[in-house]
């Protein structure tokens, strides 16, 4: 089942299917940029085009039951690195305690370690244990269940040094408990967060359910000890979006969270996710990290560009299907940029963003061709400049 849509012009009340928008690549060369949408619904064991089709999304959009989190990031980026996979869905236990859940894309695979509601309490001589985990049918694969969040009891302990500027910042938009050092750089938004265990304040506190497998939290290792060590703790595991604020996105943006200069390293250098100068107190970014942190997926689902025809396949994760497999669509956009003068410049089409609703069978795959321009153009000239985005 196929379509064909061609648009000369993104001028239209509400964002279309396919827009043409400026920008710069990593080496500050101008392209002029064709974004296009296609959303698929799984039906008999095949995707075809919806008929209900997804629009471009102009802004990205903060999750309303987690402000701290992202619903879904802006298609609007003239130029990724690499392609985004996000899977928008729940972890299926089906009554199991503790599981694993999977993505597979081709050679790439992320794994998540799945556990029941668990808390961490106590003991009557003041050491930690966690409770056993519960029954699991289903487990949002959202940041909020995954290991992070707010240290409330030392913030309420020592209190945010933030909130003594109050005064200073009054009547502007400044969200100075968002500047809490109570909060985790990686994912303000999850839980199990702890600095201490002070028997004076304790209260039992809930536990990830999504953990990376290689990093299962311990009663022995869920403190972190000070504000300044929280590279020593785990990566947190969800296949949804990550928020601007958190780590490593805010750090390749220039905005690198506080840390001890003595940990000289992080995993998401050490696993080669982000490149090394990020890991300076005094980093302020470059156009080259500022790029990479357009890229708004899971590190372990950020992947080199795809192209369609790639094999993936989702394990746990699927309402009914233990193992769901399937092929991405590949069909291939024709898209071309204006290339002035009255001409239209090739591209060579890549994948951006892939986002995948198992329980709902739906998926959108957003592409993006770019060429050379000639400089940033505004976007009242961009309503008027001609290009194709041609599905055949």
């Amino acid at each position: 089942m196929s379509q064909n849509t061609t648009q000369d012009a993104a001028a239209t009340d509400q964002l279309p299917l396919a827009t043409q928008v400026s920008g710069r690549t990593s080496n500050g060369d101008f392209i002029l940029s064709v974004l296009a949408k296609r959303t698929y619904r799984w039906v008999d064991g095949h995707w075809y085009v919806d008929e209900e089709q997804e629009p471009l999304c102009g802004e990205a959009l903060a999750n309303a039951d987690h402000p701290a989190l992202m619903e879904r990031d802006s298609d609007l980026h003239p130029h990724k690195e690499k392609t985004d996979v996000i899977v928008k869905g729940h972890a299926y236990g089906d009554g199991r305690t503790a599981f694993l859940a999977g993505v597979d894309v081709d050679a790439h695979r992320m794994m998540i370690h799945v556990s029941g509601d668990r808390m961490a309490d106590r003991t009557t001589t003041n050491r930690l244990q966690f409770s056993p985990p519960q029954p699991v049918e289903k487990v949002p694969l959202c940041f909020s269940h995954a290991y992070g969040g707010v240290d409330t009891l030392s913030e309420a302990k020592y209190g945010n040094p933030f909130l003594e500027l109050a005064d200073q910042y009054r009547g502007q938009e400044i969200d100075l408990e968002a500047a809490s050092p109570f909060r985790y750089p990686r994912n303000a938004g999850g839980m199990g967060y702890l600095m201490e265990l002070d028997p004076a304040t304790f209260q039992p506190i809930p536990l990830p359910n999504l953990e990376a497998p290689s990093q299962l939290l311990t009663p022995e290792t869920l403190t972190y000890g000070d504000i300044d060590q929280w590279p020593r703790m785990p990566l947190p595991a969800a296949t949804d979006w990550v928020d601007y604020g958190m780590f490593p996105r805010n750090a390749l943006m220039g905005f690198v969270p506080w840390f001890d200069p003595e940990i000289a390293s992080v995993i998401e250098i050490e696993a080669n996710y982000v490149p090394a100068e990020i890991w300076h107190e005094d980093f302020r970014g470059n156009p080259s990290t500022f790029i990479a942190g357009l890229n708004g997926a899971p590190l372990p689902l950020q992947l080199p560009h795809l192209t369609g025809g790639e094999q993936v396949a989702l394990r746990n994760i699927h309402p009914s299907l233990h193992q769901w497999g399937f092929t991405l669509p590949d069909e291939v956009p024709t898209l071309r940029t204006d290339g002035r003068q009255g001409k239209l410049n090739d591209t060579q089409a890549v994948i951006h963003t892939i986002v995948i609703y198992p329980d709902t069978g739906r998926m959108t795959i957003l592409w993006r061709g770019s060429a050379k321009a000639l400089r940033p153009y505004l976007p009242e000239e961009l309503e008027r400049m001609p290009f194709e985005a041609i599905w055949n």
